[in-house]
Parts: structure tokens; C-alpha cells; sequence
């Protein structure tokens, strides 16, 4: 969330700066223009680029591209706007992912933010009681001097009537009211005014009538209401403070006002009058007053906006306002060839072992698309979306007859139960057991890895149970059943709520390091018949004779405590290795189809976060795979398959 904040209010900033510039370029066009782009990184605040990208997304350009390179351009274009992502499902990811220390200091902050609001509500509304204190004292006017002069400039200006309320007090004559506005005029200021100065403040308020510019106030008070810690914010308010009653000095000066018994009404105000308490109450003192009077009484007058400022700001208005969206539909560009084969959607078995999600092996399955051509992968890939998406929904005719479910302690027996496993299928009537975390068995239900899962309670990863049920005596034997059944059981015991969607997330790419395509010394070509192959198992001649725990043996892998042992398998599965080390989905992006050899030492992340740990002279994970392996590890954007928990709950034992 933090994350998330911070990337935002970076990219409102550097609009402010945007306008900021805007505005010294048209310092001599009217104010009401440096009003409105003041205005536009004011709203800017409140509507995230996020949010554009993400309307982009539902009309997304489904062109197909034929090279990596084409995504890439458009991942690069799309960048600056979608490097956020304000969904419920990202907060609960970046939540997630974080630390307790940091979950902590988040929480912190969120106090913190939401007291400044409440204290900052505070104190406006109590200059607004006091406010209404006074238009409840004032008195409705029917005739007389003032209310004559206002008939007469509304017809003038051609503006509505409006109601005249005479106050006894010393405020400055202002609109009070955003939607139906009446005009608050000070009882002692009349008699110290000629009829054209009391003109000149009418025409003055009638033009902050006309502009809108209550309401307007109040959507920027909003705005500092929720970034009241960011000074950008309160120094927009001022500029638009400023520019708002230049605007309407313009306007008075336009109608025909005579300029300096305009301005000698504005300095006897500011003698005689206190300024309103909210800028939501328009007045007529607000601002700097020395450099409005002199634009006032000055010779020179507000230019109007070329044909060359003009399509600049047109411009600028088009690459904010639809620049994200288009960037939006660019990053769900379907991609065939190396895009399609490293699709990251893929489906695996947890192994056995406690907590199964953190420590287990992933057993991934994936098709080396050697021959077919674009057209065929293409078909494939969406034919595996539309059959994970199908997937997402349990099958209500497919349940355990009867399931038992209780939650373990992890002493004594419930230790040892823990070491249980999850089977990839079962047979007719027989029993399906699971010890471990709540996660582990929906990441095994839906057929994903723990990376591409977002959202849920802390409990489902950190509190472990124990189920047992029984599969109908006519069930059809297959690990497709299996995980529909256990789908059912989740929906049904644990109140479980899912949904299957593509976003874009955060990945590294795992790719060659040098331009000659050159390997690392620890990453050898393999000599190991292909898995599966029914063939026995051959030894690099480097490593006859030698234990598993001294280096790869073909068909094998270990992982852990610093060390990556994998004896002749293909590139994918390092991939899958190093994402349960990093928290984040690693794509292959090598070009490298064959099987390999390979052996790497490192400090796991987790040392290196404390500091301190087991083989903590290594090199850290990505150092390592550049100097071992000759590959390195990129950080980039890409879109893929998640499953968002919306509803989990606690399931009642038995």
C-alpha cells in the first residue's frame, strides 16, 4: 500500500511541475487559464494514472505481435502509467508481501493520515460554525442603496439576481454557499465607499458567481483534506487562490469598471473587513494584493491565447487524459513466439513436507512448442486461459461424501502430521488426506504457484490443519476431480471466494548475460537422458561417483540454505526455483531449450535481510546467477494469471 501511495503522489507531483511551467509560460494570458490547469493538478490528486490504465485495459488492443521486441516497445510506453495499481486485490498483495515490521509501520502511517484529516475537518468545520453564526445574523435586504447598485450590475453583467444579506459584523463582503450562493455585505463598509466602488466589489462577487468558484474550493479542499501532508498540495491552494481573484479582477476591469476607484475599493475593504476564515467563501481581499493592484492599475492587459499555447495545452490535455488509457490497452498486447512459450500460467503438485507452500518443490508441466507453428501456439495459449478460467468455479457435482476437519498445534502428533502429503489423484472411495497450511491446499485446488495468488488473512499461511474426507464410490479417477473436489470443499467448509483474472504484476526475466551468449562455469550442457524417457540415468563424467549432496545427479534437484543443485533439466525449471527465493515470478526468457546442468551458491534472501545467517560470504541470488551461470536477472512488467482470495473464513472443526 505504502508502495503504491508513493508511486502515485510521485507522478501527481511531476504534473504539478508540468503545470508549473505552464503557467510561467502564460503569465501574461488571462488568469482564468492558470486557474483551469491549477485546477486540473488539483483534481490530478484524486484520479491515479492507475485508474486511466485500467479503463485502458477493458478496451485493450488484441493485435497480434510477432517479437519480443514489440512488447518490450510496448511495456516501455506503458511504464510510467500502469507502474501502479490501485485494485483491492495489489493493496492486499503488497500487504502481504511485506514483513511484519513493515505491515507494523504501514498501520502506523495509516493513523497518522487519517487523525490529519479528522483535525483538518476539525478546524473547518468550526470556522463554518462560525460563518453560519454570522449569515444566520445576517438580515435579507429588500431595498435600499446597495441592493439597487446589485439590481443594476446583474443587469449589466447579465447575471442572476441574487439575495443581499447585510451583516453587522466585520467580515468582507463575500459568497457564502456553493450551490444556491447569496451575497454577504458588511453594514459599516457602504458609507465609506462611492456608488462606484460599491459597484465595482458587487461585480467583483457576481464574477465568483458566474466561475463557480465556491464549489470549485471545495473540491480542492477535498483534495488537501486526504494529501494534507503533502506541501505540492496547500501551495496549489494557494496559487488557485491567487489566480481565482485575478480572473474576476480581469472580469471587473472587462465590464467597464474604472481601474483605480476598483482598486482604492479593494485597499478600503482590506482596511475595514476581515477576510473570510475558507477559501470556499469567495471574497474580494484574498490573494497577493500588491501585485493585483498593480495588474489592476497597470497599462497592460491579459493577452489571448494564441494558436501555438493553444495546441500546446491541447496537447498536454491529450497525453494526460488519454496518454494512460491507450498506454493501458498496449500492455494486453497478445504476443505469440517466445511471448506465448513462456506463458506464465502453468499448473504444479505441492510435495510434501511442513508448511508445503514455502519449502516444497514445484512440479511444473510445460510444452516445448518446437514445431507447431505461431498459429497453433496461439490457438493453445488461449485454449490454456480459457480452460484456467473455467477452473476458477467449483463443480457442484463433484464433493467428498463426508470430510473431517481440525486444526493442528504443531506439538507432539500434529508434528509429525504435518509431513503428510497432498496426492495428485485418488481412487474411488478412498480417502484424500491433507496436513498444512489452508493455502498450500488452494494453491494445489486451482493449480497455481504461490506467486500468482493474492489476497487472504494471515491465518490460511500461517495456522495449519489437518482434512480428511472420502471420495464417492463413482468418481473417475483423474487429478482434474481431485481438484474440483477440493474446490467444493473450500467453497463449502471455509466460506471461500476467488476469482481468476490477468493483471499486469511485477516479474524478472531471466536472461542471458553476455552479448556472445556465453555461459557460466557452473551451468554445463547435460549429458542425462530427457526425464521421462524411461532410459537410466547417466553422470556427467566430472561427477561419477560423487553423492547427491556434492553435486547434481542427473533427474534430480535440491534447493536451499544458499545451494541449487539441478542434474539435467530445462531452463524453466531454475525459473521455478528462483521465484520461491525471490517472492516473484521468474519467466525464462534465456532461449535456452535444452536440458542442463547446473550448480550455484548464494546467501538466501533472508540472510540478507537480517544481516547475518548461514553462508553469509556468498553472493547474493542475482550477483551469483550473472558470475556462476552467465544469465542475469531483469525486472519488468508482465501480464499474467492471479488468483484474488475476495472471502475466506475460519471452518468450523469436527
Amino acid at each position: 500500500m505504502t508502495t503504491v501511495l508513493a508511486t502515485h503522489l510521485w507522478q501527481s507531483t511531476l504534473f504539478v511541475g508540468v503545470a508549473a511551467l505552464l503557467t510561467v509560460l502564460l503569465r501574461s494570458n488571462h488568469a482564468r487559464t492558470r486557474y483551469a490547469i491549477w485546477l486540473a493538478a488539483s483534481v490530478k490528486f484524486v484520479v491515479p494514472f492507475g485508474v486511466l490504465a485500467a479503463i485502458g485495459r477493458q478496451f485493450a488492443w488484441r493485435t497480434e505481435i510477432a517479437s519480443q521486441e514489440a512488447l518490450a516497445a510496448a511495456a516501455a510506453i506503458a511504464a510510467p502509467f500502469t507502474a501502479q495499481d490501485f485494485s483491492p486485490s495489489a493493496v492486499a498483495a503488497s500487504s502481504i508481501a511485506s514483513p511484519a515490521a513493515a505491515v507494523d509501520f504501514s498501520t502506523l502511517l495509516l493513523a497518522i493520515w487519517i487523525a490529519g484529516g479528522l483535525l483538518l475537518l476539525g478546524v473547518w468545520c468550526l470556522r463554518w460554525r462560525q460563518l453560519r453564526a454570522v449569515l444566520q445574523a445576517a438580515k435579507p435586504v429588500s431595498h435600499g442603496r446597495e441592493l439597487e447598485i446589485l439590481r443594476r450590475v446583474e443587469r449589466a453583467s447579465g447575471s442572476r439576481a441574487m439575495p443581499l444579506l447585510i451583516s453587522e459584523g466585520s467580515l468582507e463582503p463575500g459568497i457564502v454557499g456553493c450551490l444556491n450562493p447569496v451575497i454577504l455585505w458588511p453594514s459599516d463598509i457602504s458609507h465609506r465607499m462611492s456608488d462606484a466602488q460599491v459597484e465595482a466589489i458587487l461585480l467583483h462577487e457576481l464574477a465568483h458567481v458566474k466561475r463557480r468558484d465556491n464549489l470549485l474550493a471545495l473540491v480542492h479542499m477535498c483534495v488537501q483534506a486526504v494529501f494534507w501532508f503533502h506541501p505540492v498540495v496547500w501551495w496549489i491552494g494557494a496559487r488557485l487562490v491567487d489566480e481565482r481573484e485575478r480572473a474576476c479582477d480581469e472580469e471587473v476591469v472587462r465590464l467597464g469598471a474604472d481601474p483605480h476607484q476598483y482598486a482604492e475599493s479593494i485597499l478600503r475593504t482590506c482596511e475595514y473587513a476581515v477576510e473570510s476564515p475558507l477559501v470556499c467563501v469567495a471574497g474580494v481581499t484574498g490573494a497577493n494584493l500588491k501585485r493585483r493592484i498593480t495588474a489592476i492599475v497597470g497599462s497592460h492587459r491579459a493577452a489571448r491565447l494564441g494558436g501555438a499555447k493553444l495546441a500546446l495545452l491541447t496537447t498536454v490535455g491529450l497525453l494526460v487524459a488519454v496518454g494512460p488509457i491507450v498506454a493501458g490497452s498496449l500492455t494486453t498486447i497478445r504476443v505469440t513466439a517466445d511471448a506465448t512459450d513462456n506463458a506464465p500460467m502453468r499448473r504444479f503438485e505441492p510435495s510434501a513436507g511442513p508448511q508445503a507452500e514455502s519449502r516444497s518443490l514445484i512440479v511444473m508441466t510445460r510444452r516445448r512448442m518446437d514445431g507447431p507453428a505461431d498459429e497453433t501456439r496461439l490457438a493453445d495459449a488461449r485454449r490454456d486461459r480459457q480452460t484456467s478460467a473455467v477452473a476458477s468455479a467449483p463443480d457442484s457435482t463433484l464433493k467428498f461424501e463426508v470430510a473431517s476437519i481440525k486444526q493442528l498445534r504443531n506439538t507432539g502428533g500434529d508434528a509429525v502430521a504435518i509431513r503428510s502429503s497432498l496426492g495428485g489423484s485418488i481412487r474411488p472411495g478412498a480417502l484424500f488426506s491433507h496436513a498444512g497450511s489452508i493455502r498450500a491446499l488452494i494453491l494445489r485446488a486451482y493449480g497455481i504457484p504461490f506467486v500468482q495468488q493474492i489476497g487472504g488473512p494471515d491465518w490460511i499461511r500461517e495456522d495449519n490443519y489437518t482434512i480428511t474426507a472420502k471420495a464417492p464410490e463413482d468418481l473417475s479417477a483423474t487429478p482434474d476431480n481431485l481438484s474440483a473436489m477440493i474446490r467444493a470443499l473450500l467453497a463449502d467448509r471455509f466460506n471461500l471466494v476467488v476469482r481468476q483474472e490477468e493483471r499486469e504484476v511485477p516479474i524478472y526475466a531471466l536472461t542471458l548475460a553476455r552479448s556472445d551468449k556465453r555461459l557460466g562455469p557452473k551451468l554445463q550442457l547435460s549429458t542425462c537422458p530427457p526425464p521421462g524417457s524411461g532410459q537410466p540415468p547417466i553422470l556427467p563424467p566430472n561427477q561419477a561417483g560423487l553423492k547427491w549432496e556434492q553435486g547434481p545427479r542427473c533427474g534430480q534437484i535440491q534447493s536451499g540454505r544458499g545451494l541449487m543443485l539441478v542434474g539435467g533439466f530445462p531452463m524453466t525449471r531454475l525459473t521455478d526455483l528462483l521465484q520461491f527465493e525471490l517472492g516473484r515470478p521468474v519467466v525464462d526468457r534465456t532461449g535456452l531449450m535444452d536440458s542442463y546442468v547446473l550448480e550455484m551458491s548464494y546467501t538466501p534472501q533472508a540472510v540478507l535481510g537480517a544481516g547475518a545467517g548461514a553462508n553469509s560470504d556468498a553472493p547474493s541470488v542475482f550477483t551469483a546467477i550473472q558470475e556462476q551461470l552467465g544469465l542475469k536477472l531483469e525486472s519488468q512488467r508482465a501480464p499474467m494469471q492471479v488468483l484474488v482470495i475476495d472471502g475466506i473464513q475460519r471452518p468450523t472443526e469436527n
